[in-house]
This record gives C-alpha cells, structure tokens and sequence, in this order.
C-alpha cells in the first residue's frame, strides 16, 4: 500500500542485507579502504569494529564481492553460537576442501593447509572475513589464533577480519587482540549523511526526496543518531504510517508519532 501511495517502485528500505542498495557514506568508504589496505599488504589480522547497526555485515559482503572478483579466494563465515568444530569445518569447507559433515578436527586442519599451501603456490589471496565475532564459543578464538599463527611465510598472503561491536572485542582473548595488525572502526552517520541516504534510497527507487521534510531528515537523525538500521526502520515505518493516514509529505511530527507509538529507544538512551 505505502510503496503505491508515494510512488515508489518497491521497499527503498530493505531489511535484508543487499549491496545493491549499499549507500557508499564517507565512512563506509573509508572502512572499506582500510580493508583494501589490511589485504593488499598482507596484513594477518584486522579487526572491523562498531555498534550495532552501523552496517559492518553489509560491508563485509561489500569486501567479498569485490575481493572475489578480484580473483581472491574468500571465506565468510557468521559465527554466531558456532563450537570450535563448526567453525574448522566450515572453514576448511569455505577453502574448497571437500569434507564430509562429520569430519573430525584433525582431517578438517589438515585440508585447510592443504588449500593454502595451494593458495600460496598459485599466489592467490586468502581472505577470511569473520562476521558477529562476539557471538561463539570461546574455542572458535582458540581455532582462529591458531590459524592465524599457522601461515606466516613471507610468500604467503593470508588475512583474517573479524567483526564485532567495540566493546566487545576485548572477549578474543588476549592473543588475538595482540596479533591484530589494524582496528577499523565505523562510526555513525552524521546528521548530512543521514539525510543524503534517505534521499539517495528513494530516488533509487523512483521516488522524490521531498517525501520528507527538511524538519523530518532532522528528527530522524535525533532519533536515531545516525545509526544506519535504526534510520532505515524509523524511515520506512514513517512512510507506511504516512500512507495509512493518506498525507502526501512527511513532517517531523510524523515521524515523532511513529517512533512514539513503538516505544523505539534512540541510540543515547539505549547506552
């Protein structure tokens, strides 16, 4: 119904991760360069760090697109509730080695060095992007440590990201906090970038920025001080809510209204 009332070809909102509609914000853009840096040095281990929502997900599938088409051999895993044992197989598997589902820890290793040895004589890149990284059981940073430990050749071109809310990459562990070479933090958009979004996502999609007001681009930063999931969720709700209600722009009220009647916290009280 709301896509209908204010003209849009589909959701310019989308909850799903898509890097079609990935808005390249200064600060997503310098992440992302900092990656490319991490990589192409041969760094061994980076660490992608930053609230909730700020869109390091997205921009690790970002990275990996861009890294495959590359001709890098990529591996993205998310490590929410993985054991020590899933998180080897599921890395020897991402590598290419073909190991049944019930492969031990000892024939799972052994094809992870088996594919980088192959990795390193072919000179291609190995990149390991590691997504929600506060989220597994302490033994995945034991399995990761040793990995990282386990390619240290000159010749060899391996590195790992690791991504993780701020405060919470102090749980790695000491080793890994130790080994990492680069922290890469991104940092909420500011109140021009998230008015520049909101624009950029509804003219993708056919619509016109003046959907908003200038008052509502600014109450949509107040409330969600920029962070990139809570814009995209106050922004879409505003326009079904706008829809129903049959306005044909949307003002600050409206958006107050909205985030009034979900009990949506903004990002200061949520501290």
């Amino acid at each position: 119904m709301y896509i209908n009332h204010w003209g849009l070809n589909r959701s310019p909102f989308a909850a799903q991760l898509n890097p079609e509609d990935f808005y390249a914000s200064p600060t997503h853009e310098e992440a992302l360069a900092r990656l490319q840096f991490l990589i192409e040095n041969g760094r061994r281990l980076g660490f992608l760090l930053g609230a909730t929502g700020t869109g390091k997900s997205l921009l690790l599938e970002i990275a990996a697109r861009e890294l495959r088409y590359n001709g890098c051999n990529v591996v993205k895993l998310n490590l929410t509730g993985l054991s020590g044992t899933e998180f080897v197989w599921g890395l020897a598997s991402g590598l290419g080695h073909l190991a049944p589902t019930d492969a031990g820890p000892v024939e799972c290793w052994r094809g992870i060095a088996d594919r980088l040895a192959a990795n390193r004589y072919q000179r291609i890149t190995t990149v390991i992007l590691l997504d929600d990284a506060e989220e597994c059981e302490n033994s995945v940073y034991a399995a990761i440590s040793r990995f990282a430990l386990s390619e240290q050749r000159p010749e060899s071109r391996v590195t790992l990201v690791m991504s993780s809310q701020r405060q919470r990459s102090r749980t790695f562990g000491s080793k890994l906090n130790e080994m990492c070479d680069l922290r890469i933090d991104i940092l909420p958009w500011s109140a021009t970038e998230t008015t520049e979004y909101v624009k950029d996502a509804l003219q993708r999609v056919g619509g016109t920025p003046e959907i908003f007001t200038e008052s509502a681009f600014q109450r949509l930063y107040d409330l969600t001080q920029g962070i990139p999931r809570r814009v995209r969720q106050l922004a879409e709700l505003s326009l079904v809510a706008g829809a129903a209600d049959g306005i044909n722009q949307i003002e600050a009220d409206a958006v107050d209204a909205v985030h009034q009647s979900l009990g949506i916290r903004n990002i200061t009280e949520a501290a």
